[in-house]
């Protein structure tokens, strides 16, 4: 596929993680009046192809730099390694290298909770770890957990690290960071043999919990006052899908991206809960028939975005969509990318240098090859 001048290609080898790292750069007057993301605009060198075949990805950003993380093939041996774009957008340098895998079916989890402090997570040897950017140098926070315990996501909420673990019982309990080490917060989180994921960079401690079984419904759950409270009614009459999505909160509403596989192909689409009700967000989702979709969402440049996929299975490969939109009235969705794929692969919306940006895998004929791309 021809690549525009707004796309950076990322390709990984096996056996390992890398974390990239974007600095903004070029941002003369012009780009401060028009608004647009600098990123978008500047001549950036291409990112250099250290890896030639990816299995997850992650980024996130602030105004001044944009992080991509990265994993290889966990069956092979690797380490994980930083590059680090130099601020004058001319060359690559290697910053101090991480040192971890990432275990297959392992949740890669990538976080800024504070401007220029990235934080990863993940499991290695069936042991969760979360690394943190401090003084120039990746950082073990010394996530502790209870045996059977398993990192679900590492997120932030009023400017600090928490980390959602799920429980061997089937339940979920939240831990955080703060003085430098970690602690419980508030008590587990029922219901049992739910899957769930916490909404990022929120006020409050914000998680979704999805419930499958005869009559599936999907809950919103805040931490107040040391005890879980159900945020509205939950949302029912929608199919239980495997991929939870992560919740927005925009205000006064909660966003949640909504996979609904109940029936074929799988719907894609975006419900809003505000002042205790739920209604879906028109005009957003899978409408093509392209084939099973699933997505997410996520805030960037002031706005909320939805990005999903649609695969449609051709023999032991699937013919693959990619879009994305904006949340709103009169938004159209763009297509990201069209072809031949693996399959599923991760997609996300980047908040970073100025300006949105959507994340996507597409098949670069050798494996899943990561992209971002402005949406503006």
């Amino acid at each position: 596929m021809r690549r525009s001048k707004s796309v950076l290609p990322v390709a990984l080898a096996a056996g390992a993680i890398v974390v990239l790292l974007l600095a903004g750069v070029g941002v003369g007057g012009n780009a401060r009046s028009s608004g647009a993301p600098a990123a978008a605009r500047a001549k950036l060198p291409p990112l250099p192809r250290v890896f030639e075949k990816a299995y997850n990805a992650h980024a996130v950003g602030d105004r001044a730099r944009l992080w991509v993380v990265a994993s290889g093939d966990p069956d092979v041996d690797g380490a994980l390694s930083v590059e680090t774009l130099s601020t004058d957008g001319k060359q690559w340098s290697r910053a101090a290298g991480i040192g971890r895998r990432l275990d297959r079916d392992a949740p890669l989890s990538v976080v800024m909770p504070t401007p220029g402090a990235p934080c990863v997570g993940g499991t290695e040897r069936r042991r969760p770890y979360a690394l943190c950017r401090e003084a120039e140098q990746w950082t073990d926070t010394q996530l502790r957990v209870r045996s059977g315990e398993r990192l679900i996501q590492l997120f932030a909420a009023g400017g600090i690290l928490h980390a959602l673990l799920s429980t061997p019982g089937g339940r979920h309990r939240v831990l955080v960071r703060a003085a430098g080490a970690w602690s419980r917060l508030g008590p587990a989180l029922s219901p049992k043999g739910a899957i769930a994921k916490a909404a990022t960079g929120a006020g409050a401690v914000t998680v979704a919990v999805a419930q499958g079984g005869r009559r599936p419904s999907r809950s919103v759950h805040r931490l107040e006052g040391g005890r879980w409270r159900r945020v509205g009614a939950a949302l029912q009459g929608v199919g239980y899908g495997p991929f939870p999505g992560t919740p927005s909160v925009l205000g006064e509403r909660v966003l949640l991206p909504v996979t609904d596989a109940a029936r074929m192909p799988w719907r894609f689409s975006v419900f809003a809960l505000e002042r205790g009700r739920w209604r879906a967000s028109t005009g957003v989702g899978s409408r093509t028939g392209a084939g099973s979709a699933q997505g997410t969402i996520g805030l960037a440049a002031g706005a909320a975005w939805a990005i999903w996929q649609e695969n449609r299975q051709r023999g032991e490969r699937f013919a693959t969509r990619m879009y994305a939109q904006r949340l709103g009235r009169g938004a159209r969705s763009r297509l990201l990318w069209r072809g031949t794929s693996l399959g599923p692969s991760d997609i996300e919306v980047v908040d970073a240098l100025g300006g949105a940006w959507g994340l996507f895998m597409p098949d670069s004929g050798n494996g899943l090859e990561v992209r971002i791309a402005s949406l503006q």
